[in-house]
């Protein structure tokens, strides 16, 4: 009895091991692409990935945005802010990451979108540079999605309530639009 239920426990794992290597074309919904778990590699394969870019995804004031999921080091709650006295107005202030001293960076000011009010919370995300990191402010942290590159199209002339310098593409996904901004210039680093 004891070696029946051993070999159907691994007859299922079997079946199971082999369904999740199982992979599936085309995509999800709105261009976003579907991963399978690759076990003989030990990890997520992603499918024609180099086609594709994969974004961290959150929102500000009810919009929609994404960047880069390699500019991310990683997100990290609303924290206490040093306000920086006479600096630009998009600094909130300073935020310690276990001991380094990080300039926060309001995506609302930034975009020139209404402010959030101090009350209320917010997420930061800790980004990458080759001079250090930065902290952005956003509202609300959403998924890290993988968007095939031939979904992105220009932002569309008559966008209008955001800064379309700070745009790099837009990309329908799942009935919203999904603004691709360039971390570069919402920090400033470059015009």
């Amino acid at each position: 009895m004891m070696e029946t239920s051993a070999a159907n426990l691994r007859s299922a794992e079997e079946r199971r091991s082999t369904d999740d290597r199982r992979s599936t074309d085309g995509t999800g919904p709105g261009g976003v692409e579907r991963r399978h778990i690759d076990d003989r590699r030990g990890g997520i394969a992603d499918r024609r990935s180099q086609n594709n870019l994969h974004l961290a995804t959150f929102y500000a004031n009810g919009e929609f945005f994404g960047i880069r999921v390699e500019r991310v080091q990683e997100i990290i709650l609303a924290q206490e802010r040093t306000p920086v006295p006479k600096s630009d107005r998009i600094i909130r202030g300073l935020v310690n990451l276990r001991g380094q001293i990080v300039t926060a960076i309001d995506l609302r000011r930034v975009l020139g979108l209404p402010d959030l009010d101090d009350d209320q919370d917010h997420v930061n995300l800790i980004l990458n540079f080759a001079d250090g990191v930065d902290s952005l402010q956003v509202d609300e942290i959403g998924d890290v999605m993988e968007v095939s590159e031939q979904k992105i199209e220009p932002p569309p002339p008559s966008m209008t309530g955001i800064d379309k310098r700070f745009v790099e593409g837009v990309c329908k996904l799942d009935g919203k639009l999904l603004l691709i901004l360039d971390v570069d210039r919402l920090t400033g680093r470059v015009d």
